[in-house]
């Protein structure tokens, strides 16, 4: 996500766990909340690669 998008992910909101600084390796799943960190434009980007 960070290369694509210059968002940095800190950390995933998963069901009553918080995973702090998620890697690469992360695998997203259904209702996971993501906490991010980037300017509007970052967000703008993140948002375009999750309707493709």
């Amino acid at each position: 996500i960070g290369n694509r998008t210059g968002l940095a992910v800190v950390a995933i909101q998963r069901d009553d766990e918080v995973l702090d600084s998620p890697g690469a390796d992360t695998t997203l799943r259904e209702g996971d909340t993501l906490i991010g960190v980037g300017t509007p434009e970052n967000c703008e980007a993140f948002e375009e690669i999750l309707t493709e």
